[in-house]
């Protein structure tokens, strides 16, 4: 509440304050009569300070912080202190007043404080009595008034590069404070000198920095230095010492002396220059690598590495191509970029040694080899290089022996043929060496000497030394081949012959044949008599091919002792002629009878081919066609060649072409007037038959007459004059498959020979082919069939 009193406003409490002074002023009181006296107010103590608007505030350098600033004091229980002295100091800047009373209310106003000029924080200080308390105000710069290079250029910059390390530049306000914030653009430009910037803007940052990371400078080098300046609006220009400028990074490769001919494992000459240019011409002045690479082509590069001179020219003056012939193209890279040369044609280089092309493995002894040993000269890739009339001599590297035909001449394109080179000595293996004067030798795979051709027949097992006339050798001798170094000629195939000496008689089953060791064993080599009484010795003779054989010692003779043998039966009676392909097994036994006609087992049989080339025999009596022919096989027993039994066996050429028979199975026996009638059968297996001549041998001495009827179409049959020979022509239009009677024939024996008692009559096939009689489309090519009677 408060009082008007002479139209002046006046506080309630200072009007009772006044009336309270005016009635102990007016009259005396108390016992005297008088008036008492006055009491003052307590004292109040400062005891803080506190800025009303914050104890913080910010601003500009040189400029005032916004607003007045002002101050309460208080005591300690918080009331107001009035009328107390507040005096006011900065760190930095001026107060426009340095103290000030407090009101009533314990409040000082200061007045403006402006900031000082220098960035960061300044304190305005309020001090009364004890107390005090501080304003701090952070100062900021103030706008740009300059700008300044933290970071210079260095003393070169290379072409189109960005700038290393990169320009840092700032700008500060006219008290030369960091204007820390951020938004000032900054521009480089090109205050002298001739090119191109790029990356010529850069922005302050929060820290007031700018920074050109990508600053370039581009042109030729041979313009001089440049000067760099930098700028932003409003504000002086600074300017950088002046830069030279270098050539950039490669950007191009200029090749010069690339050859379109090169020779292996030869230093090229002149040497490829690969020049290297910047993206504006400029030579690649400072030192660059450079490497040359394969593009196209396989092999290796020698001296593929060079660095560039002041020139921007690498000098390869020592690359060379490695590697067999061939086309090659070389990539010469640097600094990522290259370039790609033409085809270059690398011929052989330098003759360097020599080189085995050709060989072979196997060789035997004494023999030439079978393949040319081809020796070559060639440079040290491989590539054979022409030098002809060298000499080349070959030895033996390792394995020992002798060798023979050990030289050659080199021809035109440096080839030497070994023709006639022979090895002689121990089977083995051997390698040989070649050699040349100037050039590197070479040693040869191995070759694996075999054996050679049979020179001796050694016993691999003697026969019995007593010979038993008509029963197989108890122990049958084998046979080892050896050749002229005594190598056991370790071959299948190689017959083995027995023959008779000091005797007269036969051997029967006299071939053997050596095995896949090399060893011929005899089965069933029986002597034969031809005397009643043999001498009481005889030796044997074993021989393979003109040179190699043994003779045994003297070895005894005896006759068998009685067998009871009377009869033999080889196979059935009912059949005795047999068709038998190459291969094939015919299995047949023989039994031994005695004159009642029971077997006797305890007789082991005998067996022998007469013609051991077209059917061989087994000890059991199984029959194996061998090639193409007729043979008698026979069967006796033991110690009773007399008393035999006998099968016809023809064997065809082709184991799977046609084939004629006959449908007799027996021989025919010669009787006065007997006739016998058959049929000749065509087979033809496994083809088609269009036309065909069959010849059919006759023993005319035992034939009175032979008639002949076609069984099929288009069938002629013929008898030569002197009745020796059947010919039997057949055309077939559509084809003959299948088998076939194609003729019937009868046959009467001479009857003059009635005294020739068991001769038989065997018709002996000649040969059969195939015609193209009328260009028939279904025929056989080539058909050359022999004849089963």
């Amino acid at each position: 509440m408060r009082v008007r009193q002479s139209n002046l406003w006046v506080p309630r409490a200072l009007v009772l304050a006044v009336a309270v002074i005016l009635q102990s002023g007016c009259g005396g009181g108390g016992d005297g009569g008088g008036g008492g006296g006055v009491t003052p107010p307590p004292t109040r103590t400062p005891a803080s300070v506190t800025f009303d608007a914050g104890s913080t505030a910010s601003g500009t350098v040189g400029a005032a912080v916004s607003g007045t600033i002002t101050v309460t004091v208080r005591t300690s229980d918080n009331l107001p202190v009035p009328r107390t002295t507040v005096s006011f100091t900065t760190s930095a800047g001026t107060i426009s007043s340095t103290s000030a009373q407090t009101d009533d209310n314990g409040r000082a106003t200061a007045g403006t404080w402006t900031l000082g000029t220098t960035a960061g924080s300044q304190t305005l200080t309020a001090t009364a009595g004890s107390a005090s308390a501080q304003l701090v105000a952070t100062a900021a710069a103030a706008t740009p008034a300059t700008i300044e290079l933290v970071t210079g250029l260095p003393a070169s910059i290379r072409a189109g590069v960005p700038v290393t390390p990169a320009p840092v530049v700032r700008a500060k306000d006219q008290y030369a404070n960091i204007v820390n914030r951020p938004g000032t653009v900054i521009t480089a430009t090109l205050q002298s000198g001739a090119g191109t910037l790029g990356g010529a803007q850069a922005t302050t940052d929060a820290n007031g920095i700018a920074t050109f990371s990508a600053l370039t400078l581009s042109g030729l080098v041979s313009a001089g230095p440049r000067t760099i300046a930098f700028t932003a609006t409003g504000l002086p220009t600074v300017a950088a010492p002046p830069v030279a400028l270098e050539a950039g990074t490669t950007a191009t490769i200029t090749l010069q002396n690339v050859p379109t001919f090169a020779r292996a494992g030869v230093v090229i000459a002149p040497g490829v220059v690969a020049r290297l240019s910047d993206a504006f011409g400029n030579p690649m002045s400072r030192p660059t690598p450079v490497t040359a690479t394969l593009a196209q082509g396989s092999g290796a590069i020698a001296g593929n590495a060079a660095t560039t001179n002041t020139l921007g020219e690498a000098t390869f003056a020592s690359l060379a191509l490695e590697g067999l012939v061939g086309n090659r193209q070389l990539r010469f890279t640097a600094d990522q970029v290259s370039a790609t040369t033409g085809s270059i044609t690398l011929a052989p280089g330098d003759a360097s040694q020599l080189q085995v092309t050709s060989q072979p493995t196997v060789v035997e002894n004494t023999i030439p080899f079978p393949s040319d040993v081809v020796v070559r000269v060639t440079d040290r890739f491989g590539n054979g290089v022409a030098d002809a009339g060298r000499g080349v001599a070959a030895a033996i590297a390792t394995g020992g022996g002798v060798l023979t035909g050990a030289a050659a001449q080199t021809d035109a394109v440096g080839v030497a043929r070994f023709a006639g080179l022979r090895l002689i000595g121990s089977a083995g293996p051997r390698t040989l060496v070649f050699t040349t004067g100037g050039l590197a030798p070479v040693t040869s795979a191995a070759i694996q000497l075999d054996a050679g051709p049979a020179r001796f027949v050694a016993f691999f097992q003697q026969p019995s030394g007593t010979v038993t006339v008509g029963v197989p050798l108890l122990q049958q001798p084998a046979l080892q081949l050896a050749d002229t170094s005594g190598n056991v000629v370790r071959r299948a195939g190689a017959p083995v012959r027995a023959t008779v000496l000091d005797a007269n008689g036969e051997l029967l089953n006299d071939v053997a044949i050596t095995d896949n060791q090399g060893v011929a064993r005899f089965e069933q080599l029986t002597f034969l008599s031809a005397n009643a009484f043999p001498p009481p010795t005889l030796r044997l003779r074993f021989s393979s091919g003109a040179q190699a054989a043994v003779v045994t010692g003297n070895l005894n003779i005896q006759n068998a002792p009685g067998s009871g043998v009377q009869s033999v039966t080889y196979g059935t009676t009912a059949q005795r002629l047999f068709l038998l392909d190459p291969g094939a097994t015919l299995n047949l036994s023989a039994v031994a009878r005695d004159l009642l006609g029971n077997p006797l087992p305890q007789v082991s049989m005998v067996y022998s081919s007469m013609n051991a080339n077209t059917a061989s025999v087994r000890p059991t009596g199984a029959i194996t066609g061998v090639a193409g022919g007729s043979s008698w096989v026979r069967a006796f027993g033991s110690g009773s060649p007399n008393i035999r039994d006998s099968v016809y066996v023809t064997v065809p050429r082709d184991p799977t072409g046609p084939v004629v028979s006959t449908t007799q199975i027996a021989p025919i026996q010669v009787r006065a007037g007997v006739t016998a009638g058959f049929d000749i059968v065509l087979d033809t297996r496994s083809t088609t038959i269009g036309a065909a001549t069959i010849l059919v041998g006759i023993p005319n001495e035992m034939v009175a007459s032979i008639n002949a009827q076609g069984l099929v179409g288009n069938v002629v049959v013929g008898l030569d004059a002197g009745l020796n020979t059947l010919r039997i022509s057949l055309t077939a239009p559509s084809g003959l498959s299948g088998v076939v009677p194609i003729v019937r024939v009868t046959l009467t024996s001479n009857a003059g020979l009635g005294f020739l008692f068991n001769r038989e009559i065997v018709i002996n096939p000649l040969e059969m082919y195939d015609t193209n009689l009328q260009n028939l489309a279904a025929r056989s090519t080539g058909v050359n069939i022999p004849l089963v009677p």
